[in-house]
């Protein structure tokens, strides 16, 4: 496990059970940062894995000590959203970034978000493959993003891509979201507040060959559960900028 000082990014690599996947994940990583010089982190979360996610890690880690990998073990599933807002707190990086543990997009689009930092307060991805898609998951992906713009006021292509943010974004309109939605309500927040942002195209492979957990039962309830946020943070500013007047 190595050490940096001041990071310039700091990669959030949520996981649960993904001991198949988690070492290429890593690989991606560490092969696209070579082409941008700077410093970095990887803090990854095993959250509750009930496979070898964890020893997956540690064999990684010891075959390459350069990559500077941390690693945290929940004991319990806490959540997508969850371990990528308290991952925000342990992270030392002026860029603060999400990278599935399932290796679920290309290093050149990686790489891509992350030679824009800097040129906005936010990268903002959309999946330029949506119709690589089935079709049912298309159309609610659309879907939900529709809901989203309106629901928020805003124009964005898509809301649950690798989001690059200033890391201090995160942690000032840090949402109180632990599910799927947490990415869209951060979104809608640092938007209304102002924050600039742009947007980039990027090729999902899980959108080919996986099945998205985001259909699960509890997953939808907390997108619903962001979404009724989401209005009330834009109804209450609009209320706050209407008295002002």
């Amino acid at each position: 496990m190595t050490y940096q000082s001041s990071p310039e990014i700091s990669f959030i690599v949520p996981c649960y059970n993904e001991a198949g996947n988690i070492a290429s994940t890593l690989e991606t990583i560490m092969t696209f940062m070579k082409d941008h010089d700077c410093l970095y982190e990887i803090l990854v979360v095993d959250d509750g894995s009930i496979d070898s996610t964890s020893d997956a890690v540690r064999i990684y880690c010891e075959a390459h000590p350069q990559v500077p990998v941390s690693v945290q073990i929940n004991r319990k599933n806490l959540g997508l959203g969850r371990n990528y807002l308290d991952g925000a707190q342990r992270a030392r990086g002026r860029y603060y970034m999400l990278v599935n543990g399932d290796n679920d997009i290309r290093a050149a689009d990686l790489s891509a978000i992350v030679a824009r930092r800097g040129t906005a307060d936010m990268i903002i991805p959309f999946v330029a493959n949506q119709y690589d898609r089935p079709i049912v998951r298309n159309l609610v992906s659309r879907l939900f993003t529709v809901i989203v713009n309106a629901t928020g006021g805003h124009l964005l292509k898509y809301y649950n891509g690798p989001v690059l943010h200033l890391r201090e974004n995160v942690l000032r309109f840090e949402p109180p979201a632990s599910g799927h939605g947490y990415q869209a309500e951060l979104l809608c927040r640092t938007l209304s507040a102002g924050c600039t942002y742009e947007e980039v195209p990027f090729y999902s492979v899980r959108s080919i060959h996986n099945r998205s957990s985001a259909f699960r039962f509890a997953n939808m309830v907390s997108v619903v559960k962001s979404l009724v946020r989401i209005y009330i943070h834009r109804f209450r500013r609009a209320t706050a900028k209407a008295q002002k007047l």
